[in-house]
Parts: C-alpha cells; structure tokens; sequence
C-alpha cells in the first residue's frame, strides 16, 4: 500500500504555501527534474485556466514565471479549499448517500484534489474499518474517473481498491480493478514506474489468490524495475513478496535468506511489522515455531498499538495455528476464537469463515472434536446465507452442516479447499467428494 514519495497535497504546502525566494527556486529546481510533480502541476493547472505550466517547469525561468506561480498558487488553495469541503460533507453522509450526493452536484464535486483527500481517507480505514475503506474507494473510482488530468489519481485508486478487495476475499472484483489500474498506468507520464507498482500489487493480489507460479515472474520483473529507476523503498518491498512466494513454492532457504536481509531495515511501523509477519511465517515452515511466534507477538504488538485492528487478527489466526501445530490446543482454541469473533466485527467474512473452518479441521485433525466443533460449522453455514456468500460456497457450507457429526477431517478439507478455489474461480460449482 506504498504511496509515492510526491504527492499533490505536498508539492502545494511546499510550492504554493508561502515560501521564501530562496526555498521557491528550489522547488523550481526539484519539479524541473521530477515527472511526479510536473504531473500533479499539470493536474493543479485543470483548475488555474490559462495558466503555462512551461513557465514553472522548466529548467530556467523567464520573466512572467512569479506571475504564473502566483495564479497556480491562488487557484490550488481554492481548489483545496472546496476540495476539502466537499470530503466533510461526503464523509458526514452515510455510505448509501454519498454517490447520490456527488450525482447531484453535477461537476463541482470532480476534481483531483477531491480525489486524494479521499484517498487519504480510505487509508485511514483500511485495517480498521475495512468495509468503510471499500466504500470511500468506490467512491473515489468514480471521482478519479471523471476527473480531467488525474491518470495518477486513478492508477492509486484502482490500486489500492484492488488490494482491498482482494484481502476481504472478493477476488473477482479485486481482478477488475487491478485490470483498470493498469490501464490508466498506460497513460501516466511515468509509465514504467506506474505500471510496475500496479503489476507489484498484481503480484501480490496472485500470491492471495495462491496463484504462486504466476506471481513470480510478475514480482521478480519489478523488483528488477525499481532498482534500475532508483525506488529502494519498492524494490525491498518487491523483494519481500518475492520471498513469500518463494515460500510457498518450497525454497524456504532462499525465503529466509531475503527476509532475514530486510527484517530490521528501517521502515514505518506497518512495513516493519509486515516484515516480521513474513519471516514469522517463513520459521513456522522450518519448524522453528518459538521464533516465529516471536516474530508474530512483535508484529501483533505494532499492529495493536497503530490500531490495525484487521491486521491484529491476521497475527492472532497465524498464531493459532502454530499453537496447534505445536501442541498446545487450549491455547490455540482460544486464539482462534478471537480471530473469528474479530473478523466478524469488521464483516471480513471470507476471513472469519476460514478460521473456523481451520479451527474445526484441526480439532478433528487432533482428535479432540466436540459438540463444539459442530456447532461451528452449522453455524458458519447460517453465517454464511446471511452475509449473501455466492450460492455455491453456501451449498458447500450447508453440506457440512448436513453431515452434522458424521463430518469427517476430509469433508472439512474438502470443503476448505472448494472455499478457496471458488474465490478465484467462481464459475465452478461444489461437488460432493467421492
């Protein structure tokens, strides 16, 4: 979930804000060799009608240059201004509202700077209120797409709102949007780094999916991209993904050896407890699971304290999972109840209904199913019709329920395993095994 290092709302407080002399030649200076903010100027300029961006971007400045900066300058607060309104006044509405209301205000709501501020706001939610975040990027798509001069806007928005769709589950939709995040790429000034940020998320959206072998080649060719245009922050990023499908294709040594390169590396606190997450899991595939629960409680204790509440639950249904691999069952069940009652008070319902399809395979695996277990799985199948599942994972979920406590560990398997294919596969339909 990378931004750019420029972004529009920081090229206007540091050109348009009030600088002095001194410090406006050097972000003249700056903008003349970065196609980020030339872009975002050309973006401000949608709004500043007749003003030559060539005065402002270019190497050396002629006379008339101030005169350009002071309408840029003038007509980006303005636009910031109304820009910022009309984000309180979305964001106050509730959610079913809100396309209604930009619908009515005909053009005045359209604009790129609008666009980001609503980006910004979808990030503030996306680990919180996941479903708030999906919402506001809906949103967003359809003000980035109808906003003039904004490829950047879009290839952020389509982006992003592809991530999120493809961690709640809903792969379909999450294809669809990367498809359209790569298609705006296609128009940016900075083509080859737009399209290897959107084929980066492609990659890790495939690795979601466990299309491991398809993600590889995507991964690898950007990290190879961003070293070569300089981006180090990606490239370690890239890096990292191309450890965890590594992982899961069985080269858990090579896995090990780029992680443990990048684990302490300085980053924000969600990258650094992404990086623990990672290696976490990489130790738990060598069997070194008091290392990785180590690993696990650091990156849970960051995501806690940043208030990630999504990611808290990922880290908890990790951790169950070691524990029951290790033995220590009350712990586990205790661990994956958390996970399941926390997904479900964010509605991840994909999420929420894999921990307790897992939890229910492990206690069967370990001989330690009770009537519990099968109250889980009948409910899970009333949980499902009600959060409006595609039928065909109801019907495998309601199979389950049919067997009541005839359901075997290679039902729960069965049904596990169609559950996953079906989110990247959704024409296919259950079947029974045997």
């Amino acid at each position: 979930m990378t931004m750019r290092t420029c972004r529009p709302e920081r090229l206007l407080r540091f050109a348009f804000g009030d600088p002095a002399e001194e410090e406006r030649a050097t972000t003249a200076n700056h903008v003349a060799t970065c196609v980020d903010c030339q872009s975002d100027l050309r973006t401000v300029l949608s709004i500043a009608e007749g003003v030559d961006v060539s005065e402002y971007v270019a190497p050396t400045h002629g006379a008339g240059h101030g005169d350009a900066v002071e309408k840029i300058r003038a007509a980006a607060i303005e636009a910031e201004s109304r820009a910022r309104e009309s984000r309180d006044l979305l964001l106050g509405l509730p959610a079913r509202e809100r396309f209604a209301a930009t619908i009515r205000s005909g053009e005045s709501m359209i604009s790129a700077a609008l666009g980001w501020l609503l980006l910004d706001a979808a990030e503030t939610h996306i680990f919180t209120e996941p479903r708030e975040a999906l919402q506001i990027y809906d949103l967003t798509t359809y003000i980035a797409d109808a906003a003039t001069l904004a490829s950047e806007l879009r290839v952020e928005t389509w982006k992003n709102y592809a991530w999120l769709l493809a961690y709640l589950g809903e792969y379909a939709r999450a294809e669809d949007a990367i498809f359209w995040a790569e298609d705006n790429a296609e128009q940016c000034v900075d083509r080859r780094h737009m399209l290897a940020i959107v084929h980066l998320t492609r990659g890790i959206i495939l690795s979601q999916m466990e299309r491991w072998r398809e993600a590889l080649p995507i991964v690898t060719a950007t990290r190879k991209d961003f070293r070569e245009l300089g981006d180090v922050d990606r490239e370690v990023k890239a890096s990292e993904q191309e450890a965890n499908i590594l992982m899961r294709l069985g080269d858990v040594g090579g896995a090990v050896a780029i992680l443990s390169k990048v684990v302490e590396l300085p980053a924000d606190d969600l990258t650094r407890a992404r990086r623990y997450g990672n290696i976490a899991h990489a130790l738990e595939l060598v069997g070194a699971y008091w290392s990785a629960t180590e690993f696990l409680a650091r990156s849970s204790e960051i995501h806690a304290r940043v208030g990630a509440m999504l990611m808290v639950y990922r880290d908890t249904w990790e951790m169950a999972r070691i524990l029951a691999q290790t033995e220590r069952l009350d712990e586990a069940g205790e661990k994956f109840s958390v996970a399941s009652d926390g997904f479900r008070s964010l509605d991840a319902v994909d999420s929420a209904i894999r921990v307790d399809l897992d939890r229910s395979e492990f206690e069967l695996e370990k001989r330690i199913a009770n009537d519990a277990t099968y109250d889980r799985l009948r409910a899970v199948a009333t949980y499902a019709v009600e959060k409006g599942l595609p039928i065909a994972q109801c019907r495998a979920l309601a199979y389950l329920r049919d067997l009541g406590r005839t359901a075997k560990l290679p039902h729960v398997r069965h049904v596990r395993s169609f559950i996953l294919r079906h989110a990247t596969h959704p024409n296919i339909e259950f079947r029974q095994p045997g």
